[in-house]
């Protein structure tokens, strides 16, 4: 009980600290709005207060591993605390500083049915080999991606029925249960397995106003045809469907936290009929999800998009609705 308590008061003080340091950036922030000549040294201030509240993070978070609930939600607080004062100061940084990755609620097909839903992305076939794919399958994720399929052959892909038939097949495997959205906010770990080869990715929120301010970097043009017609399919189902492959250089505490929690059982795992195994695990843990912000936090790197057309492999294993 002893090193209990102690450890509660480490956690209590590095948490004031926190707050400390999250005041004086505010304080920051104010100075650089009264004069723009100071910014610059300000900028290197903010920073620096920025790299001391991420340590203090971390000395937070494995003091808080040790002891109790209560000492659990006063990191969670912290964190909060933390992400606020970043956030205050992310417009006095320099622009192309950082990008932001949230946790989210995902909708996910239920593991027994998930091998019925995932599909491959649609622009890898015809509506004609969708529709020979999906036949006999009504769970098929592919009524969703290319819902042309489900109308009379020759309809215009573009059409508004096809989007709105898209939007229905959609609502109906929410309905049945096929699909449901987790209650609260998660990081989820994606592997998929061909062979000897293995990779696994953390699936996660990432900001389009950060995309479109080229914080998150493009690899590539995309045909304005192709994006019109994936923004009308997100705004018709009111969720995105397609995920996007970032890279951000390696940490290797994270990548031990991914390698640990690999090993436990997959929430998702199955084979699809090309004999990829794909398989998903939830990270719901507060503490768990404050690491990892933490981690992604310190890099203070550009992101880099690797895939940018949508979606870019097995549909519906991670739905953001």
């Amino acid at each position: 009980m002893k090193g209990i308590g102690q450890s509660h008061r480490e956690a209590t003080e590095l948490r004031l600290d926190a707050m400390a340091l999250y005041r004086h950036a505010t304080e920051l922030r104010r100075r650089a709005l009264a004069s723009s000549r100071e910014a610059a040294a300000l900028r290197a201030g903010a920073v620096a207060s920025l790299r001391e509240a991420v340590a203090l993070c971390g000395m937070t978070i494995e003091s808080c591993g040790e002891i109790t609930r209560v000492t659990r939600t006063n990191a969670v607080q912290a964190k909060k605390n933390f992400l606020r004062a970043l956030w205050r100061l992310r417009p006095y940084l320099h622009a192309s500083f950082m990008a932001t990755l949230k946790p989210f609620a995902a909708l996910r097909p239920k593991p027994e049915l998930a091998s019925q839903i995932c599909e491959l992305p649609y622009d890898v076939m015809s509506s004609d080999e969708a529709r020979e794919m999906a036949r006999g399958n009504p769970l098929s994720f592919l009524h969703v991606s290319k819902p042309e399929i489900d109308l009379p052959t020759g309809t215009d892909v573009h059409a508004p029925e096809v989007y709105a038939k898209g939007a229905e097949n959609f609502a109906g495997l929410i309905s049945q249960g096929a699909l449901k959205q987790d209650s609260q906010p998660n990081f989820y770990l994606y592997r998929q397995v061909m062979g000897k080869h293995s990779q696994v990715g953390l699936v996660a929120a990432a900001s389009c106003e950060e995309y479109l301010a080229n914080i998150i970097k493009k690899h590539e043009f995309t045909r304005p045809d192709k994006e019109d017609d994936r923004v009308r399919h997100i705004e018709s189902l009111n969720s995105q469907t397609g995920p996007v492959f970032l890279t951000y250089k390696a940490v290797d505490a994270l990548d031990e936290f991914v390698a640990k929690k690999i090993s436990e059982t997959p929430a998702i795992d199955f084979t699809g009929k090309d004999g990829v195994r794909h398989s998903s695990w939830n990270i719901s843990d507060p503490l768990d999800i404050l690491f990892i912000e933490t981690q992604l936090i310190k890099l203070l790197k550009i992101m880099m998009i690797l895939q940018s057309h949508l979606p870019l492999d097995i549909n519906s294993l991670e739905v953001f609705h």
